[in-house]
Parts: structure tokens; C-alpha cells; sequence
């Protein structure tokens, strides 16, 4: 029985168990390989040791087909954890892993790579991850300083950024957070040269441009979280003014991100086609007496409040950047004002990025609505344009 188990049947076991799969990640076919590395050691050694010059030592030797593992499977077909929509997260800050934690609880992908230059922080959120891999839709979750590890990745999110000093200038502000993107955009698209760049930190128009530049990727395939935010919170405080849910309630801020050039479009803000502005010509203008353009100064103001209060704006931008990236891998087709490649719109002359609402699919951005919008809405639109690409001139002597 010995001798037919050795020559026969422990040679055709071999033959299908040491199969690797092919991209190296498992072995057998049936899970990761260090589960098995030291299974497949002490059998190496068992086989070197099987000769004639020590037979009490190949007796005493187990077949390899009566492991544990070989014993447990019915081998079929190679397993391979985690999804296809592979998404790369790089700046494990309070933004960044809000971001991974939002995609992997409302199950958008199982499959993450986090990039950061500090290891701790790197292993610790690893590993405090995949400790939560039974609520988790069977994540596969990586991390690493190498962005190397991003490669094949379907989406990629830039959240790695400052915050600008309390009494530092603008273009000092700039140049260092378009230094910070530069030094990470490039082996991204390298590595994942197919993927949808996501920019999610500030000045984010800027950066957005500057990402798009630094990849040569197509325009529609480079999006900025942009005012997606900032919309937000306008239909959350539009909703509880008017009684109704906030996805009942149909609102834009558009232009640059921030307080001082975004714009509210009170000219089609409506309910159930209901437009606000219809029942109140002077909605949202200073002459307005019931001053709804303070529930606009709320919105654009909340991203301050909650850095005092707390440090970081984190939750809202993680569902923000999670919103876009199920647009991209349900292929929905859905409108979100994100900051896009705007030349030609609204009299927009110039190669910048501002936020208009758009249609965003499996390519990225699709198309751009093209909004009816008062000459006073529009003038500040342009406003917001003349100082993005001013701010864009800044980051000329990058050298991409």
C-alpha cells in the first residue's frame, strides 16, 4: 500500500496541489500562500529526505495527500479574493480612511490598497481592517509604501495634501500641495494607466488640473470632489427649511470649492419641479426678506466650523468620494457637481477645472449638464473661473 501510495498516488497529488496560480497570490488554488509555505517546506523536506539512504525516514513520513488541507478540499478551480473594481486610497489620513471605510461598509468594492509613507499607521489600520473581514464582504485589503502595490487599480483617490497655514500665501500654499501631488501622481498612472483619478484634496480645482496634466490621461478620466460636498449640506439645509428629504430636494453649488467663488443656483432649485424662485423672484439675494442665502453661507462655512470643532472634515468627503466611485462601477450615469474640465462652458475659455454638474459613468465624466443660469450667476461663475486659472499659473513651474 506504501509503496502504490509513493509511486502512484502521491504523484498525482503533487501534480495538483502545487499548482500557483498565476498573478502568485495563492498556492494550491485554494488560499493565500503563506497559509501553505510551511506545509510545502516540511514536504520538501520529506522528499529530499526519501531515499534509499535513510528508508526509516521516508516511512515515517506522511503522504501528502492526507494533510489538512488536502484532505478538506475537493480541488476545483483557483480562488481569488476580493473584486475586480480594485480601489487605491493614497494619505491615510482622517479623510483617507474615512474614505476606505465608507467603500468597504456600504460594499462598493472588497478591494483596497492603502498608501501611505508611515508603516505603523499603514499596519495598524491593515490589520484592524482585516480583523473586521467578516463584516466586511470577504476584503481583501493591502497596504504599502510602494506604489507599486496600486497597480491594475480602477480607481485611484489623492487625498494626501495640507492645510494652508494660518498666515501663509496663497501661492506658497499652492506650489506646496501641487509639489505634494506631483510626487505621487505619476507612479500611480504608471502603475494603473486604465484608472480614474480622484482628487480629494485642496485647493482641489487646482490640483485637479494639476493631476491632469502630470497623467496625459483623457479629461473625462481626472475628477475633483469639486463642490460635490458643498451640495451636500445645500440640499440637507434646503430639505430641513422645506419638510422634505434631502434627495427630494434638487440643488447645485457650483464653480470653485470654497467659500468665496462657489455659486448657488437658486434659479433651479426646486421641489418636484416646484422652482423655488418662481414663488420668490428674490430667492437667495441679498434683497430677499426671508434670507434663504443664509442657508447657502452655512453650507460653504460648515467646512471651517468642522475643522475648529474637530480638526477634519472626514465623513462627508469619504461618502462624497464613495458616491463617485459607485457612479463609476454601476455605470449609473449619475449627476454630481464634481470639478471637471469645463473650456467651452459657459463662456469658459480657458483649460481649467471647476465644478458643473456632470454625468458620471464607468469613462468618469460623460457629460457635462449645461444649466440655464441667470446673468448674475453666471458672472460669478466667471468670476470663480479667472481666479482658478490664476491659481493654476502658480503651479506653471511645476515640472511635469
Amino acid at each position: 500500500m506504501y509503496r502504490i501510495c509513493r509511486s502512484v498516488g502521491l504523484q498525482l497529488v503533487d501534480s495538483v496541489l502545487h499548482r500557483v496560480s498565476s498573478n502568485g497570490n495563492s498556492i494550491y488554488g485554494l488560499i493565500p500562500a503563506y497559509h501553505t509555505k510551511s506545509s510545502s517546506l516540511h514536504y520538501s523536506k520529506f522528499v529530499n529526505q526519501s531515499d534509499k539512504s535513510n528508508p526509516e525516514a521516508e516511512k515515517e513520513a506522511p503522504c501528502k495527500q492526507y494533510t489538512t488541507l488536502a484532505r478538506i478540499f475537493n480541488i476545483n478551480t483557483p480562488k481569488y479574493f476580493g473584486s475586480s473594481d480594485k480601489v487605491s486610497i493614497v494619505g491615510l489620513d482622517d479623510i483617507g480612511m474615512a474614505i476606505v471605510y465608507t467603500l468597504l461598509v456600504k460594499g462598493i468594492t472588497n478591494n483596497i490598497c492603502m498608501i501611505d509613507m508611515n508603516e505603523d499607521i499603514l499596519k495598524g489600520e491593515q490589520k484592524d481592517l482585516q480583523s473586521s473581514a467578516l463584516f466586511l464582504n470577504n476584503a481583501r485589503i493591502n497596504s504599502s509604501k510602494d506604489p507599486e502595490e496600486t497597480r491594475e487599480s480602477r480607481v485611484c483617490v489623492i487625498t494626501t495634501g495640507t492645510f494652508k497655514g494660518r498666515d501663509e500665501q496663497d501661492k506658497d500654499y499652492i506650489s506646496r500641495s501641487a509639489g505634494i501631488v506631483r510626487a505621487i501622481v505619476a507612479p500611480l498612472a504608471k502603475h494603473s494607466p486604465e484608472a480614474i483619478f480622484i482628487v480629494a484634496s485642496d485647493p482641489v480645482d487646482v490640483l485637479t488640473h494639476v493631476a491632469w496634466r502630470l497623467t496625459g490621461f483623457p479629461k473625462q478620466r481626472i475628477i475633483g470632489t469639486g463642490t460635490l460636498v458643498d451640495s451636500a449640506r445645500f440640499q440637507y439645509l434646503l430639505s430641513n427649511k422645506l419638510g422634505v428629504a434631502p434627495e427630494s430636494c434638487n440643488a447645485y453649488i457650483i464653480g470653485e470649492h470654497g467659500p468665496k467663488n462657489s455659486v448657488p443656483v437658486w434659479s433651479n432649485v426646486n421641489v418636484a419641479g416646484v422652482r423655488l424662485a418662481d414663488l420668490n423672484p428674490q430667492i437667495g439675494l441679498d434683497e430677499d426678506p426671508e434670507m434663504w442665502k443664509d442657508l447657502f453661507q452655512e453650507a460653504v462655512n460648515t467646512d471651517e466650523t468642522v475643522r475648529q470643532l474637530k480638526g477634519t472634515v472626514s465623513w462627508s468627503v469619504g461618502l462624497a468620494v464613495a458616491e463617485i466611485c459607485n457612479a463609476i462601477f454601476t455605470n449609473s450615469y449619475t449627476v454630481l457637481p464634481v470639478s471637471t474640465h469645463v473650456k467651452g462652458e459657459h463662456s469658459i475659455r480657458d483649460d481649467i477645472f471647476l465644478s458643473l454638474p456632470a454625468v458620471v459613468g464607468s469613462e468618469g465624466v460623460t457629460n457635462i449638464i449645461r444649466q440655464k443660469l441667470t446673468h448674475h450667476e453666471a458672472s460669478l461663475l466667471r468670476r470663480g473661473a479667472t481666479n482658478i486659472r490664476s491659481n493654476q499659473e502658480l503651479t506653471s513651474k511645476i515640472k511635469m
